[in-house]
C-alpha cells in the first residue's frame, strides 16, 4: 500500500503555462549572466558574430552537399549549428521581450500619471464645490 491514498492531481494548463514560461526566463537570466550582458547593445553584440558564423558554415555546407554529398563534415557542421542557433533564438526571444515589458512599463507609467492628474482635478473639483456650498449657506443666512 502506497503513502498516497489517490493519484495526485494533475497541473492545470494554466499552470503548465506559467511554468513553461518561468522556465523559459531563468534560462534567459541565466543566459545573460553566464555571458555578461547586461544591456540590448551587449546583446546585439554577442549575436552579431554567431550569426555570421552561421552564415560561413551554412555556405561551406551548401559548397559540400555540391561537391562532396557524402562528406562527414555536413554531418559536422549540422551539428555546430545547433549551440549557435539556439543562443541565436535566445538573444533574440530576450530582445523581444525586452521591448514589451519596455512598453507595459511606459503604459503603466501613463496610466499612473493620469490616475494622480485625474485625483488632483477631482480634489480640486471638491473643493471648489465645498467652497460653493458654504458660500450658499451663508448667502442664505444673510437673507
Amino acid at each position: 500500500m502506497g503513502v498516497l491514498k489517490q493519484k495526485p492531481k494533475r497541473i492545470s494548463p494554466v499552470l503548465r503555462a506559467d511554468i513553461r514560461k518561468l522556465d523559459a526566463r531563468i534560462e534567459q537570466m541565466e543566459f545573460l549572466q553566464k555571458h555578461h550582458i547586461t544591456t540590448r547593445e551587449e546583446l546585439l553584440a554577442y549575436r552579431t558574430p554567431l550569426e555570421e558564423q552561421v552564415q560561413a558554415l551554412m555556405k561551406e555546407r551548401k559548397r559540400l552537399y555540391r561537391s562532396e554529398p557524402d562528406s562527414a563534415r555536413i554531418g559536422q557542421i549540422n551539428e555546430e549549428l545547433k549551440p549557435f542557433r539556439k543562443d541565436i533564438r535566445i538573444c533574440i526571444r530576450i530582445e523581444q521581450q525586452s521591448k514589451e515589458m519596455e512598453e507595459k512599463m511606459r503604459l503603466a507609467e501613463q496610466i499612473q500619471r493620469q490616475e494622480e492628474e485625474q485625483r488632483h482635478d477631482d480634489g480640486q473639483e471638491a473643493q471648489h464645490t465645498a467652497h460653493a456650498g458654504k458660500h450658499a449657506v451663508h448667502h442664505q443666512r444673510a437673507h
